[in-house]
C-alpha cells in the first residue's frame, strides 16, 4: 500500500539487499537454524517481495536481489575462518571484508556487469574507504582492510554468484509460505564490554 504506489509513480526499479546470514554470541539465533537455514529463510522473504511486486509493476521496473547472502554463504563453505572475518567484532555487522563483498555483489546487481577488476582490486585496497564519512564507531577496535589477495578472492565469489549464478550447495529453495517465526529476544546490554 506504500512502496508499490510509490515506485508505480516515480518508475523506480526496486532492488532488495538480500542480507547475509550471521551467527552471533552476542544476539539471540533462536529460531534461525544454521547459517545455511538463516540464508535460505532470509532469501525467500525478499523472494516473496520480488514476486509480489513483479505482479504489479511493468517489466521496465522488473525488481531485482543482490544476494549478497549467497555470496557469504559461499565463503562460509568454502573457507569458514575467512567467513567470520568478514564480520565486525560484535559477529553480525560486516567488516571492510564483508561491506567489500557486499559491495560487488550490489554493483553487479545494479549495471548488470562486475566493476573493473583493475578498479576493484587495486595495491592499496584501503583507497576504496578514504572518501567514506564514517565507517566504524569511534570506541570499536577497528578492522583490517581488506588485501589485494583477499579482495582478489572476494572478487572471485562475487563472479561466480552474480554473473555464473553459482548457488552455494548448502543453499535450500523454499516455497512460498515457509518462514521463521524468529523474535529476537536480546540481551541489549550483553555486549557492552565487547568493544
Amino acid at each position: 500500500t506504500v512502496y508499490l504506489p510509490w515506485f508505480q509513480e516515480i518508475g523506480a526499479t526496486p532492488i532488495f539487499l538480500a542480507t547475509y546470514a550471521y551467527w552471533s554470541k552476542y544476539r539471540d539465533m533462536g529460531g534461525l537454524g544454521s547459517v545455511p537455514e538463516f540464508t535460505s529463510l532470509t532469501m525467500a522473504g525478499y523472494q516473496e517481495y520480488v514476486d509480489m511486486l513483479s505482479e504489479n509493476l511493468p517489466e521496465t521496473q522488473k525488481p531485482r536481489i543482490a544476494p549478497v547472502g549467497l555470496a557469504f554463504l559461499s565463503v562460509y563453505e568454502e573457507n569458514y575462518s575467512f567467513w567470520k572475518r568478514l564480520f565486525h567484532v560484535d559477529q553480525v555487522h560486516a567488516g571492510p571484508l564483508g561491506t567489500y563483498l557486499q559491495g560487488l555483489v550490489v554493483y553487479h546487481t545494479i549495471y548488470g556487469v562486475m566493476p573493473h577488476n583493475k578498479v576493484a582490486v587495486r595495491g592499496d585496497m584501503s583507497s576504496l574507504w578514504l572518501t567514506v564519512r564514517r565507517f566504524q564507531p569511534v570506541e570499536h577496535h577497528s578492522d583490517p582492510f581488506p588485501t589485494q589477495e583477499e579482495a582478489a578472492y572476494l572478487y572471485q565469489i562475487a563472479l561466480r554468484v552474480c554473473v555464473y549464478k553459482q548457488v552455494p550447495r548448502s543453499f535450500v529453495k523454499y516455497t512460498q509460505g515457509e518462514a521463521s517465526d524468529y523474535v529476537p529476544q536480546d540481551d541489549l546490554f550483553k555486549i557492552d564490554d565487547l568493544f
